[in-house]
């Protein structure tokens, strides 16, 4: 047996405890090194985090061809039909008071749309005078075929033909046919639209005119000049009634200005 030294420290083995990861104990001091379990992933447990933030896997809705639902339009969106078909309706009024001269600002105030919107469809003056002229001729042109109906004989045809170029336009179309006569006519792009409109009724007096002339009912040794003069009668004809300078009503004036045509064409 050991002796203890006099001063009481007597030289003995100190046995050394074991370490903490080898007992499960935790120091005396509380903060003991010991294992940590991890804890599952949130993926395993499909349990959230506890701040609330935990990974978990989202479901993606479905497609709206799955479920059948349309998708959600944007609100206050016009399509741009509706929008093209409103700038062109008020600029067939603004051109109308104020002639091809306004400016493209008082066109845009007067369209009641967007600014960007109307550079999009329009992106200067003449594209929008182009396009309206275009619409109203085409309507124009439809007006004159179904006032002038089925005839057959070449020489009535022509003459119902000359008449219903001067009544519809001065009737349906009294705005646009006095822009063409006071601004545009042979002006810059303006006057390209008027040629492409004298182009489309030359080519309504043409076809019962030749039809005539292969008839031997009308006699003319050149179709084309003849149907420029005939284009030219009904010009000067309709002129005062849609430049507020009218004369005797408007049905007489086109009935004088058919027999003149045709009358200028019969055979004898």
């Amino acid at each position: 047996m050991r002796k203890q030294r006099g001063d009481g420290f007597a030289d003995r083995r100190v046995e050394e405890p074991e370490p903490a990861e080898a007992t499960g104990k935790q120091r005396g001091d509380g903060f003991a090194d010991r294992r940590v379990e991890e804890p599952e992933p949130a993926e395993a447990t499909g349990k959230q985090r506890g701040d609330g933030f935990a990974d978990r896997r989202v479901e993606e809705p479905e497609p709206a061809e799955a479920t059948g639902k349309q998708p959600r339009e944007r609100k206050g969106r016009r399509p741009r039909e509706e929008w093209e078909r409103q700038i062109l309706d008020r600029a067939l009024v603004t051109f109308g008071r104020a002639g091809y001269g306004v400016s493209i600002n008082r066109l845009i105030e007067d369209s009641g749309a967007p600014v960007g919107t109307f550079y999009r469809l329009f992106p200067d003056k003449d594209a929008l005078f182009a396009r309206l002229m275009d619409d109203v001729h085409s309507e124009y042109l439809k007006g004159v075929a179904a006032e002038v109906g089925d005839v057959g004989d070449p020489r009535e045809r022509l003459g119902r033909t000359v008449a219903s170029l001067i009544i519809v336009a001065a009737r349906d179309f009294k705005d646009v046919a006095r822009l063409y006569f006071t601004d545009v006519r042979g002006r810059g792009p303006a006057g390209a639209v008027a040629k492409r409109v004298e182009d489309g009724e030359l080519a309504l007096i043409l076809g019962p005119l030749e039809d005539g002339v292969a008839a031997g009912v009308l006699t003319a040794q050149y179709p084309e000049l003849a149907a420029r003069g005939i284009l030219g009668i009904t010009r000067k004809t309709v002129e005062p009634y849609v430049t507020d300078r009218p004369g005797v009503p408007i049905a007489a004036a086109a009935d004088q200005a058919a027999r003149l045509a045709v009358d200028g064409l019969r055979t004898r």
